[in-house]
């Protein structure tokens, strides 16, 4: 069986966000030691890969106390907002346009982003099953996560980040609200609407 893992692209800014708080002694040794595994410890010390696969857990890990330290409010909020970020970051090293988002011009806006989460989300994580309901809905659509039972809710609300910049980069404008719940240990379920 294939460890459910993150791609490194995603995992390197996690992992350079724990480096910096160790370099400035924002995290101690004797932190890192309670809460990894050696093996985990081995990776955080090794230089990361933009090909390889890394262990959701280690990254649940690495990002569960990023934020804990990072965190100036509700750990959710921050974890949405880093989601965001990453997707910003993405995009201005032209990954959108690379997965094909010109290419869906013309297509309703759940459509559009249907097509950029179904791809993003084949490339980050080599686990869950993707799914957009009632993408040509113009007001809005669900996101269904399946096999989600090893996506961690520190996964989940960065994901929802990721999915919120994708969907109000493609809405012309419109403002648009995201929520997320888990309805069973095993699915996530995304609501996008414009607002």
């Amino acid at each position: 069986m294939t460890t459910p893992s993150i791609k490194g692209t995603a995992y390197n800014s996690v992992h350079d966000d724990l480096q910096k708080m160790i370099a400035n002694g924002r995290v101690k040794q004797s932190e890192l030691e309670a809460r990894m595994s050696p093996e985990e410890l081995d990776m955080l010390d090794s230089k990361v890969l933009a090909t390889r696969w890394y262990p959701i857990e280690t990254y649940r890990k690495m990002l569960a106390l990023v934020a804990e330290k990072d965190t100036k409010g509700r750990a959710e909020d921050y974890l949405i907002e880093r989601g965001w970020r990453a997707a910003d970051r993405l995009k201005e090293a032209g990954i959108y346009r690379q997965l094909g988002a010109e290419e869906s011009k013309g297509k309703s806006w759940g459509v559009r982003v249907s097509a950029l989460v179904s791809a993003i989300s084949g490339l980050l994580y080599n686990f869950t099953r993707w799914n957009v309901e009632d993408a040509a809905n113009p007001a809005g659509f669900q996101i269904h996560v399946d096999d989600a039972k090893d996506f961690a809710d520190e996964c989940r609300y960065t994901a929802q980040g990721f999915v919120k910049y994708a969907a109000t980069l493609m809405s012309d404008g419109a403002p648009v609200k995201i929520s997320s719940a888990r309805p069973t240990p095993d699915r996530i379920v995304y609501t996008v609407r414009r607002s």
